[in-house]
């Protein structure tokens, strides 16, 4: 099942599924499943079929283990998203699933599991102690809000402009996971950054017409705020 498109990149990055491995270009479809790579100094945006973003950073990579959307409301039961973080970091602007059912999109990492709410977060996977970097999982809110769940079944709420932190050890889980007081040098801005609000107003306002186009009668019932669903929060 197709879980999105290539919209932005940037280097060479990878697509890896059933069939083989192949390298990505602009446009190619993502399906669920799939694993996506980014090599140094690469990196690319993904388009997912709810209207969400993904920003994979350079030396990064993902598996979609679940992507599924159904446009209809009626028929969201099975919707959900399930992306693992293996290495590296991104960054995701939450879509229609991230609105209409925010407790079915998650983001895992082998220490942390993310949850969402109408969210624009970056996670980073650091895997060994560098310096004063310590290895875990990050989580910095740009807008909304997340929840950070570690190993042991923590939990707590991260607001915009806060940042977190799950360590990898879970012996160190009791005093360093939680909240940080200022924002660690983890988090790296990408090259497509600047144009992401953008491109997820033009994917929201495509869906929109989309889904009009092909069930106008059933949302104008279903969905009398559609428009609001599709303004971000």
């Amino acid at each position: 099942m197709q879980a999105g498109t290539v919209e932005r990149l940037a280097g060479t990055v990878r697509l890896g599924g059933a069939g083989g491995e192949r390298t990505a270009t602009i446009k190619s479809p993502v399906y669920e499943g799939e694993r996506i790579l980014t090599d140094a100094g690469s990196e690319v945006v993904l388009r997912m079929v709810d209207g969400a973003l993904i920003a994979l950073r350079p030396n990064s990579q993902i598996t979609l283990v679940k992507y599924t959307f159904t446009p209809d409301p009626k028929d969201a039961k099975s919707d959900g998203t399930t992306i693992q973080l293996l290495t590296g970091a991104l960054r995701a602007i939450t879509g229609v699933m991230g609105r209409r059912n925010p407790a079915s999109v998650q983001v895992r990492t082998s220490s942390a599991t993310i949850g969402v709410r109408g969210t624009d977060f970056e996670v980073v996977l650091v895997e060994a102690d560098n310096g004063e970097i310590r290895s875990g999982t990050y989580n910095r809110v740009i807008e909304g809000s997340t929840f950070l769940e570690a190993a042991d079944g923590q939990r707590l709420v991260v607001n915009k402009g806060q940042s977190a932190y799950v360590p990898k050890d879970v012996l160190k889980l009791a005093r360093e996971f939680g909240l940080l007081r200022s924002v660690p040098p983890v988090f790296q801005a990408g090259s497509f950054d600047d144009a992401l609000k953008t491109l997820q107003d033009e994917a929201m306002r495509q869906l929109e017409r989309e889904l009009h186009k092909y069930m106008p009668s059933q949302l104008q019932q279903l969905l009398p705020g559609l428009g609001d669903l599709f303004r971000r929060r």
